[in-house]
């Protein structure tokens, strides 16, 4: 039978949950933000070897603090789902739906609640949620945590030099203040840094160096 969970209690079980992992960890959530306190657990299952999946959805760009994070780990795979809205965390043991997101917020000032489903005690329910949680990783696009190139590029918006990603052609400050227009027009090449109308969707202007950049 599962368990209900107040605010107290999915903090508490999603803890207990991370402990008890041996073999695999899934976290599911729309916001990738991880607490301090949850990195900790995540280290010590990720040293034990432990499997452990990231599914996130919203929005695709990681910030940096959790991408360092998830970098220095050796067991995890991180994924994105467009309009993902569940919130589920499962090991080989259990597993909690619930209103909590991830990020640190939401355990702290939020009212949550949740359920506990224990795979000795209902292993019909908890079948079901991991055959779900599965298809929604199936469904996902997988986030490399490596970067592909060491080159410099410019953001398309102040021209700072930044990291080259086409996927984020902005830098963190004024991806903090973008309004997520993906078609707006901006100001700079990402690549050479050249003034250009450009745009989030197309950042890379069409002198011939910058078109091929990625040719081979």
């Amino acid at each position: 039978m599962a368990q209900f969970l107040d605010t107290t209690g999915v903090s508490h079980e999603l803890t207990q949950l991370i402990k008890r992992a041996g073999e695999t960890l899934i976290f599911i959530s729309p916001f990738l933000q991880i607490s301090k306190n949850l990195e900790y657990l995540i280290k010590e299952r990720d040293a034990k070897n432990v499997d452990i999946r990231f599914v996130y959805g919203k929005n695709k760009h990681i910030n940096q603090d959790d991408f360092t994070f998830l970098r220095e780990l050796s067991h995890v795979k991180v994924y994105f789902c467009e309009n993902l809205h569940a919130k589920c965390y499962l090991n080989e043991s259990a597993a909690i739906i619930t209103s909590m997101n991830l990020y640190e917020y939401s355990q702290v000032n939020n009212q949550e609640m949740g359920i506990k489903v224990e795979k000795a005690r209902d292993p019909g329910l908890y079948t079901e949620i991991v055959a779900e949680s599965q298809r929604i990783i199936r469904i996902s696009q997988e986030q490399p945590l490596k970067k592909v190139r060491k080159a410099a590029g410019y953001c398309i918006h102040c021209r700072t030099k930044i990291p080259l990603n086409i996927e984020n052609p902005l830098c963190e400050t004024c991806y903090s203040f973008w309004k997520g227009d993906k078609d707006g027009q901006e100001k700079y090449c990402h690549i050479c840094g050249k003034a250009e109308e450009i745009s989030y969707n197309n950042p890379i202007c069409q002198r011939y160096r910058c078109q091929h950049m990625f040719g081979d």
